[in-house]
């Protein structure tokens, strides 16, 4: 690496890294999915509730109801009348408890036509789930224990794609969801990332320390240098948020128990596809931003033009459910070989299919040259700014500029 790039490189990550606001930032997204996760754990805990639940029984069909072999967290306690029932729900013995109506036939299949439940408050929703469970178990108590959990546990659908490497269950595992997590995280940071890109030559530009720089440097190893800087930055900040996820998969899975995290399998083609796009993909839009800072009069013009740079991103949104339906369709192949909308396209795909291989390459050569490409052009577009200082922004003259670097009229170093 150039010695001046680099030094401008190291200055630049130095001033983002030693910020307050950044490690600020490094917290922020743990911190919001650590808060999220306890509002569910807290809304799941707040439903559940263990208690006695009375049982008042008028038929004959479900007498002895309470003694089956199925192990239930909660106890259902047989009451002679309502009248007990209520007693002991007003003494804070039961949670609530269930009437069941007469029903003179000995059949376990005859219809119940209507089963009322008292309480003070709202039970806990898995009182009235495991009530029904009980019921249905002694709908069907003349068959073998394994066809009663099975039609206690309900309906299990699973789908499979043809190549069998893929599929999806009632409900998505970690290593299903995780990639779009990756995404998120991957636009979160561009987010972060902005103002500092924005302010990576609109400072210099105001205070007017860009003619001394210049003096000493070229513009390509001013922007570049820059770019190199808080993009290292911000791959730090990245590699922080991985450390804090791996840690609270591993303690969620090894110590809390929860098994949604335990069945975390690593899949390797997935993350070297991931890191692959994602990496040039974050310079692209870094480079830019940095393109866009250096032709604007000031921060707060640049700011509402790089939320069009982020809605880009957001495109393969509009065709999820072309990329979910055929996933190998030419438009979802050409969605994830762009590279503005490969990271997201890519990570909607894996979902339902193993990308090829030979996709991947493409899609990662592909960023990784239109980000080199948009140092360039950030690098022009630089020295266009210092020749428009003080005029606002325009994409027409904007585009002429890319028009002009593309050609070869670069009219300055680079």
């Amino acid at each position: 690496m150039n010695p001046k790039l680099l030094k401008v490189a190291i200055h630049e990550f130095k001033a983002v890294f030693l910020k307050k606001s950044f490690i600020i930032s490094i917290l922020s997204l743990p911190l919001f999915i650590a808060m999220m996760v306890t509002l569910g754990f807290i809304k799941i805990a707040n439903r559940t509730d263990i208690r006695p639940v009375g049982i008042v029984d008028k038929s004959v069909v479900y007498k002895d109801l309470y003694s089956s072999s199925l192990k239930e967290e909660i106890p259902f306690i047989p009451f002679q009348t309502a009248e007990l029932a209520r007693e002991a729900l007003i003494q804070n013995k039961i949670q609530a408890y269930f009437i069941i109506p007469r029903i003179e036939s000995s059949d376990p299949g005859s219809p119940v036509s209507k089963i009322e439940s008292v309480s003070i408050a709202p039970p806990g929703a898995n009182v009235t789930r495991q009530f029904y469970d009980y019921l249905r178990m002694k709908r069907i108590a003349h068959f073998p224990p394994s066809i009663i959990h099975r039609a206690v546990r309900g309906s299990q659908i699973i789908t499979q794609t043809l190549d069998g490497k893929r599929e999806w269950g009632s409900d998505p595992s970690i290593n299903q969801i995780l990639p779009v997590f990756a995404v998120l995280a991957v636009i979160f940071l561009v987010v972060l990332s902005s103002s500092s890109l924005m302010q990576a030559v609109v400072k210099e530009k105001e205070n007017r320390t860009i003619e001394i720089l210049l003096t000493s440097l070229s513009p390509y190893q001013l922007i570049a240098g820059k770019i190199a800087g808080i993009i290292a930055a911000g791959l730090i900040m990245c590699i922080s948020w991985i450390i804090f996820g791996a840690i609270a998969i591993y303690i969620g899975g090894q110590y809390l128990g929860i098994q949604w995290f335990q069945t975390l399998t690593p899949d390797f083609q997935l993350i070297v596809g991931i890191v692959g796009i994602a990496v040039p993909n974050y310079i692209m839009f870094g480079a830019l931003m940095v393109a866009v800072s250096s032709t604007v009069a000031e921060m707060k013009e640049g700011a509402s033009i790089t939320s069009q740079f982020l809605f880009i991103q957001m495109i393969p949104f509009f065709f999820v459910q072309r990329l979910v339906e055929d996933p190998t369709s030419v438009l979802s192949v050409l969605l994830n070989i762009f590279p503005p909308t490969a990271l997201m396209s890519y990570a909607f795909r894996n979902m339902f299919i193993v990308v090829p291989f030979w996709q991947v390459g493409i899609s990662v050569a592909v960023s990784a040259l239109f980000a080199f490409a948009s140092i360039k052009l950030a690098a022009y577009a630089f020295h266009l700014g210092v020749l428009r200082y003080g005029k606002s922004f325009s994409w027409a003259i904007f585009i002429n500029a890319i028009k002009s670097y593309s050609t070869g009229k670069r009219g300055g170093g680079a």
